[in-house]
């Protein structure tokens, strides 16, 4: 988008920089999440009706 810039930007003149690093969770962090929810619900079901991945994906959108 020519000419566009952020109101950060608009403000300051400077852009403004995210420290990912520290937001992001490890892998090993991501494995004992995941494990965590298998153990608690090791066969989680929707309530969501749907025939195709796009359906679930349009309803979960809408819900």
């Amino acid at each position: 988008m020519a000419g566009h810039t952020s109101p950060c930007f608009a403000l300051t003149g400077q852009r403004a920089t995210v420290a990912l690093d520290s937001a992001a969770m490890k892998p090993a962090a991501i494995e004992a999440f995941f494990a965590t929810l298998k153990a608690a619900n090791p066969l989680p079901n929707t309530e969501l009706e749907y025939t195709s991945v796009f359906e679930l994906l349009a309803a979960v959108l809408l819900s």
